[in-house]
């Protein structure tokens, strides 16, 4: 689908991934001062202030449904204390996604919508299932939202282009190429092997790790309905033709009406707020 001008285009990203954005000076600074075994909430803070954008968004993060944390803080080192070293990097790091590909020109914004939407969605389904299933549910937003970090960088692709993809155009590229394009974003910031190992893995069906829902399972599952939740006509395996399915309690394998799994229908104000939190001005 889509003309040979935009194939080639989308084969330039695939190609190398010097025109794609690099992470800010300031996250690499901030995840390494955490990374180190003398770190303090003082020396984060210092680094953190130099971007009041990401001190108002640590703020508002940490009274999100998110974080969930119980007391009003009142300074950013209260802030930082509250969330967690581990928080606050994962934090950063997603202040820096929106940031390294938000689209400014008008003919890109509708698609740069259209992929943030997808993406975050994604992500907040993956924090939901994590709680339910005693996981990480702070890795599994990140990992939820740098899983399909290629559909984002995939509008490098159109930068300058006189005629862009209209969006169902788009949304088969993202289908098509964001587990990939995602891999290459990735690599290029230097993200832990096990997240990019763990993209790769996410969006195969037809295998699941014997015993109890795992982080793949718990992507695989957010990847499924996210693209129930924003596509018109997904084009996708009944759920019980999944292999993770089978893994699943018996009280959560009742099927919806949407085709999608009854008991995230149920709580979709909940996932929903998750989502709106993410979306960050």
């Amino acid at each position: 689908m889509g003309t040979p001008q935009t194939a080639a285009l989308v084969k330039k990203v695939l190609e190398g991934s010097d025109h794609l954005p690099g992470l800010p000076r300031l996250v690499h600074e901030v995840r390494a001062t955490i990374a180190h075994p003398d770190v303090t909430v003082p020396k984060v803070a210092t680094l953190i202030r130099n971007d009041p954008g990401l001190t108002a968004l640590l703020f508002k993060y940490a009274a999100s449904p998110i974080y969930r944390t119980r007391i009003p803080a009142t300074t950013l080192e209260s802030v930082i204390s509250q969330l967690g070293f581990h928080a606050v990097s994962n934090i950063v790091l997603l202040h820096s996604v929106r940031g390294a590909f938000f689209a400014k020109s008008a003919h890109l914004r509708t698609l740069y919508t259209l992929a943030w939407k997808r993406v975050i969605t994604k992500a907040g389904l993956a924090c939901f299932l994590g709680r339910r299933f005693s996981l990480s549910a702070d890795d599994l937003l990140v990992r939820g939202l740098l899983s399909d970090v290629g559909s984002l960088a995939l509008l490098a692709a159109f930068k300058g282009a006189e005629h862009p993809p209209d969006p169902e155009i788009f949304l088969h590229l993202c289908r098509e190429y964001s587990k990939p394009v995602s891999v290459i974003v990735l690599t290029k910031w230097c993200i832990e092997r096990a997240v990019i190992e763990a993209v790769a893995r996410t969006g195969n069906w037809h295998k699941a790790k014997p015993g109890a829902i795992d982080e793949i399972d718990v992507m695989n599952l957010a990847l499924y309905h996210s693209l129930l939740w924003t596509e018109t006509n997904p084009q996708l395996p009944q759920l019980p033709n999944l292999a993770l399915y089978a893994k699943l309690p018996d009280e959560l394998k009742p099927i919806g009406t949407d085709q999608g799994l009854s008991f995230l229908t149920d709580h979709h104000a909940q996932i929903d707020a998750i989502i709106q939190s993410l979306n960050t001005e």
